[in-house]
């Protein structure tokens, strides 16, 4: 109970309040977690805030680079990569006004995820492509669901193949 200080901390059964390090374990945490690494395998309530986050069955959110909830989500978890065990990973593809083919995977928990991606535009030799990451919400009222979602893109400069004498990329 209490507070936690140090450059690694750790609770082998249960812990309560902040633990605040580079590397934290607690067996089951009931609080938070702030450090590049954050470990809470059996069952987190609070908050992980790191680069890497692991929790079990999580109740509070995770925030940082790769987020992992090996058995359930209940909460955001706001990172470029989230795996929760009752999540969502799929893959997704869509077509808007500035490119063509979007391609990525949306992962994450149930109502809120991460996309990763990669976007293309193509038009008459030449060819656009960029990443994409973004985050969405998921929603449901059954039967029907509605799922936002914001996305950035940057697509890189364009190359005109045809006026560069090549007609095909080799």
């Amino acid at each position: 109970y209490g507070l936690q200080l140090g450059l690694t901390n750790l609770v082998v059964d249960y812990s309560r309040g902040l633990q605040w390090g580079l590397a934290n374990y607690a067996g089951s945490l009931n609080g938070a977690q702030l450090a590049l690494v954050n470990l809470a395998p059996f069952e987190g309530r609070g908050a992980q805030l790191g680069l890497v986050n692991v929790g079990g069955d999580m109740l509070g959110f995770q925030l940082g680079l790769v987020n992992i909830a090996t058995e359930k989500m209940a909460g955001p978890q706001i990172g470029l990569l989230n795996f929760a065990g009752n999540g969502i990973l799929a893959p997704a593809y869509w077509g808007s006004d500035t490119a063509l083919h979007n391609l990525g995977f949306k992962m994450g928990g149930r109502h809120v995820y991460s996309i990763l991606g990669v976007t293309a535009r193509t038009r008459e030799g030449s060819e656009w492509v960029g990443p994409i990451f973004g985050l969405g919400g998921h929603v449901d009222f059954h039967p029907l669901w509605l799922e936002l979602d914001v996305i950035g893109q940057q697509l890189f400069a364009e190359y005109d193949y045809k006026e560069s004498g090549v007609d095909t990329l080799t």
